[in-house]
């Protein structure tokens, strides 16, 4: 019989192995303290560099000193950042309405962070094969427009999150988006929606149309890209998707949008000259010897003068004309320029680059002498230049002393050649077609 055991010797119990599950529950576990942990640590890192935001309930953002005439018009602006704070309430709806929908549909719904919007954009980017949609909300943007730079790193990235979940602590929405309309750049100098409004369409806010609402809305995200200055096609197809978002939130009809798209998009123009030039430079420096340099830079003052409008411009007409008799009178200095005839586009089927006006003075470009008159091209149209019309530059200088330098010119039609730049006025448009008078651009300045 064999022996089942030897002396002393006692058996091991059957231990029953552990099912698998319970090792990747404990890794899972493990890993998520981990994650937990090193998540803590980021956000600790990262907060401890955040400012702080009590500040934020007396926002006072850089604003712009404005000069008034004596009749209430604006005629100068002092200013650091180009900017008219406006409250929420004076902004019309269309456009509060076109910039939550084009920029945070959600805006008040999440905590300052959108993790729907943020899957929504990162599916959309990945249908179409690049970065087409952003996830920001608009509480990020104002984070990152107040105390951030616009570096792109990780970094930065976690302290707009959690900047933005304090904001939302310690500011209400409707806060929130004033400061952010407020506060962003749109473009042209112009800083927040009360100056965007002044800048491209010359209105206060309360004039703005749904399509005008539209545009502005459209250009925050890129100012220069969408400018309607520069790209208006461009600026036309944003304003289109932002009009569309609009209806697919039902802040507008179907309607409405189509009337919106189809309307006429009517632009200041751009770069208007100061009025009063030396005037406005007394008052600058009146008022910064009286209230500092920041107050008139950022402070938002509001200057009233004595200065008529009117009568400053019929002042400055009157010196402009008399300054350009002089300048005739002493004699013409000559083309300003030569350029190419192979060069030139002479289509007549093209549509001009600007369509002239009477009064317009611009450069010209000589592509033909006939009997009386040569044939002129200026800004894409073409036009005549009369014999008569240029008879004063028969005493054509040579040097610098127009009392010694110069010599009388017989036949005006000497003077000139195919190809060579002149300067022209419009006169008047006849058949479609410009007269123009030769000009040139005074050398003395009147004050």
């Amino acid at each position: 019989m064999p022996v089942l055991r030897r002396l002393g010797h006692r058996p091991v119990p059957y231990r029953r192995r552990r099912p698998w599950w319970h090792y990747a529950l404990l890794a899972g576990i493990v890993l998520f303290g981990l994650a937990a942990g090193a998540t803590a640590a980021a956000l600790w890192y990262v907060a401890k560099d955040i400012p702080p935001l009590d500040s934020l309930q007396e926002y006072q953002p850089s604003l712009v000193t404005r000069v008034y005439s004596d009749d209430r018009q604006v005629v100068g602006q002092f200013y650091v950042e180009r900017r008219i704070l406006t409250p929420l309430n004076d902004m019309p709806a269309s456009l509060k309405n076109a910039v939550i929908a084009v920029e945070d549909s959600r805006f008040f719904e999440h905590p300052g962070l959108d993790i729907i919007g943020i899957l929504r954009a990162a599916w959309t980017n990945l249908r179409r094969g690049g970065r087409v949609e952003g996830a920001s909300t608009i509480t990020q943007q104002l984070a990152r427009s107040l105390f951030l730079s616009s570096e792109r790193t990780y970094a930065r990235k976690l302290r707009e999150l959690v900047l933005a979940y304090k904001m939302e602590l310690v500011l209400g929405k409707e806060q929130i988006l004033e400061m952010y309309l407020n506060q962003i750049y749109f473009g042209q100098g112009a800083y927040g929606v009360g100056a965007a409004a002044q800048t491209y369409f010359g209105k206060d806010m309360a004039e703005l149309n749904l399509a005008e609402s539209a545009l502005l809305a459209g250009l925050p995200k890129s100012p220069n890209n969408y400018s309607p200055y520069k790209h208006l096609d461009r600026a036309k197809k944003r304003q289109e998707h932002v009009l569309s978002r609009m209806e697919e939130e039902q802040f507008i009809t179907a309607e409405a949008r189509e009337t919106a798209v189809a309307q006429e998009i009517v632009l200041r123009h751009p770069g208007a000259e100061q009025l009063a030039p030396h005037f406005m430079e007394y008052v600058r420096q009146h008022v910064i010897a009286r209230y500092g340099e920041t107050r008139v830079y950022k402070g938002g003052l509001e200057v009233y003068t004595t200065l008529n409008a009117e009568w400053q411009q019929t002042a400055e007409r009157a010196i402009r004309t008399g300054l350009r008799a002089i300048d005739k009178r002493q004699g013409w200095r000559g083309p300003v320029g030569t350029q190419d005839l192979a060069t030139l586009s002479t289509d007549p089927g093209s549509p001009p680059a600007t369509p002239l006006q009477p009064g317009d003075r611009l450069k010209g470009v000589v592509t033909k002498v006939g009997k009386d008159h040569f044939v002129i091209i200026a800004s894409g149209q073409e036009g005549t230049l009369s014999f008569d019309d240029m008879a004063w530059a028969k005493r054509r200088l040579r040097g610098r002393d127009p009392l010694k330098d110069y010599v009388l010119v017989p036949n005006v039609k000497t003077l000139l050649k195919p190809g060579d730049v002149i300067e022209v006025e419009v006169t008047s448009i006849e058949k479609d077609a410009p007269r123009f008078l030769l000009e040139q651009t005074p050398v003395a300045e009147g004050a």
